[in-house]
């Protein structure tokens, strides 16, 4: 990646911390998974989602939000540097 501009490389790092967040939502999730459903919960009236369950929903959303702004930056870069080889340089 040495090759690569900086700003480039630093939206590559962008969506793979954000696929790492969103990762790390989904992984927080599923451990608070039992205390969101099972025989326990299911017994009482109203059971309010932990709030562990909402930080992990929240972390999931942030991380896909991250991840695709980086991707589209990563793709209309791409698309300038193609421009300005297909015009020499000029546009």
């Amino acid at each position: 990646m040495t090759g690569v501009p900086r700003d480039i490389r630093s939206a590559i790092w962008a969506v793979r911390g954000g696929l790492l967040v969103s990762a790390l939502g989904i992984a927080g999730f599923l451990v608070s998974y039992g205390s969101v459903t099972g025989p326990g919960v299911a017994a009482g009236d109203v059971n309010p989602a932990p709030l562990g369950a909402w930080l992990s929903i929240l972390a999931w959303c942030a991380g896909v939000a991250v991840a695709l702004v980086a991707r589209r930056y990563i793709r209309t870069a791409g698309k300038r540097v193609r421009i300005a080889q297909d015009t020499g340089g000029e546009g």
